[in-house]
């Protein structure tokens, strides 16, 4: 298998949007037959997202490959591990590369869709349905181990987080804030009773954290639909 499919794989297996956009041409479709192909880089992107990351785990397992110039033909078997529980499909997947860039351009997936249907469907179904406050509560939950990818895995692709004037947009951007965010903010705890739903899509998170030396009183505001949160607003209050 190509070196650059394999960086791929182990891009995908990171859970890191970050590190996968890299392996990718701009102009890439992307293709789960028999529906159509996402096409551009950022329309895979947020299909990929859609389901890694939730992931708690993903691992390919390449099952037989063969490659011919630019193009390679890999069997796998795909692996997500949501809430505790491993989730699988069957996959052979037709992969092109760019012959100028070596950057992955065309990709067709031939998923065993019966797979598909009657488990990471339904799984994702249901990841969607949840209520604002358990997506919220999930991320904070991931809010203490101080992981930029756990933390930004329940934002939508093209969410927004606004902290006073600063705003940072998409998945990336967003991961990029949480990876620098200070360590001692990250694993602040909130109480219990923290969490207020103003609404059946918005919740808020009241909390405090020490900043030389001084308490800091933080609220942060969630919108989320469709199980994702799509803009999060952080004010302070010292």
């Amino acid at each position: 298998m190509q070196p650059s499919i394999a960086a791929l794989f182990r891009a995908i297996e990171s859970r890191d949007l970050r590190k996968i956009a890299p392996c990718m041409h701009p102009d890439i479709q992307w293709q789960n037959i028999p529906h159509p192909p996402a096409v551009g880089r950022d329309a895979v992107m947020q299909l990929l997202g859609g389901f890694i990351c939730w992931s708690d785990r993903v691992r390919w397992d390449v099952i037989s490959s063969a490659a011919d110039g630019n193009t390679a033909w890999v069997e796998r078997i795909d692996r997500f591990w949501i809430d505790g529980r491993e989730w699988s499909v069957r996959c052979n997947g037709v992969l092109e590369l760019d012959p100028e860039t070596g950057l992955l351009k065309h990709v067709r997936d031939y998923v065993d869709l019966g797979e598909w249907r009657t488990r990471i469907a339904l799984c994702l179904d249901r990841l969607q349905g949840r209520p604002a406050i358990d997506v919220v509560r999930h991320h904070l939950s991931a809010c203490h181990t101080a992981d930029p990818v756990r933390m930004a895995a329940d934002f939508a692709f093209n969410a927004v987080l606004e902290e006073g004037k600063r705003r940072h947009q998409g998945w990336n951007a967003i991961a990029d804030y949480f990876e620098q965010v200070e360590q001692a903010q990250s694993s602040s705890a909130s109480s219990p009773d923290s969490l207020r739903e103003t609404d059946d899509s918005i919740v808020e998170n009241h909390w405090e954290w020490m900043r030389n030396s001084q308490r800091v009183r933080v609220v942060d505001e969630y919108t989320v639909s469709a199980g994702r949160i799509v803009l999060m607003r952080r004010h302070y209050d010292a």
